[in-house]
């Protein structure tokens, strides 16, 4: 029983991170305007790329999780 508990616990806290980091990207990206300050060329673009290659290990840690 316990085992079977933790794992479930573990499959909520994947999911949860997950999609609160979902919601974060959504709140970030509905700003009118987020940064206030010009960042160099293709700086923005690296940004992207990492917050998305985050969030693409947080689903594939919860899929992997979940079964």
């Amino acid at each position: 029983m316990g085992e079977d508990k933790k794992m479930k616990t573990t499959i909520i806290m994947g999911w949860t991170i997950t999609i609160s980091y979902m919601a974060l990207i959504f709140y970030f990206s509905s700003l009118s305007r987020p940064i206030k300050y010009e960042l160099p060329y293709g700086v923005d673009k690296v940004i992207h790329f990492i917050g998305y290659a985050i969030l693409g290990f947080l689903i594939g840690y919860s899929l992997k999780n979940s079964g």
